[in-house]
């Protein structure tokens, strides 16, 4: 007696498809969900980067930096911002993105500081900018660090932030 061939799948090697597949879902979402969030600050980032020509002419015209927004002669705070970024803020040179996160997705919530430094020995040495640390010992930082996002999302953008300006 012939024995019919089997169609289908058994119900063991569906199992083991979805194992795998979820196995692969474990794996991309964590790595997928870290580039949104670091796509998120490189946004504020390409934001800042007018105003850090400006605060940078305003420093060569009147040599110190701006006190706010409106001296810079730019909008409020609350007037710049992004899917990702709920104000930009200047402060004694200083440019402040607050970050926004919402319901709806993972962005991340606090503030990265971006701050031009002088050298301390020569006067006429070019701004550098710092992301999210400390200046070096030979520079001074104008306004304040108000930096409080987690390391992994600055890491990469302070470091391409910083290679514009070297």
């Amino acid at each position: 007696m012939k024995l019919a061939a089997q169609t289908g799948f058994v119900f063991i090697e569906l199992v083991v498809v979805l194992i795998i597949i979820g196995l692969l879902a474990a794996v991309a979402l964590p790595t997928y969900r870290d580039y949104a969030l670091s796509a998120a600050v490189v946004e504020g980032l390409l934001l800042a980067q007018p105003l850090r020509d400006k605060v940078e002419e305003y420093y060569a015209y009147h040599g110190r930096f701006p006190r706010d927004n409106r001296a810079l002669a730019i909008n409020e705070p609350g007037a710049l911002f992004s899917d990702a970024i709920e104000r930009i803020e200047v402060r004694d040179g200083a440019i402040h993105l607050h970050y926004r996160q919402n319901d709806s997705s993972d962005l991340p919530d606090g503030v990265l500081s971006l701050r031009p430094t002088l050298s301390v020995k020569q006067a006429d040495a070019p701004i550098v900018w710092v992301c999210a640390q400390r200046s070096a010992a030979s520079r001074r930082a104008a306004g304040e660090d108000l930096s409080d996002l987690e390391a992994p999302y600055l890491r990469r953008a302070c470091q391409e932030w910083g290679a514009e300006n070297k």
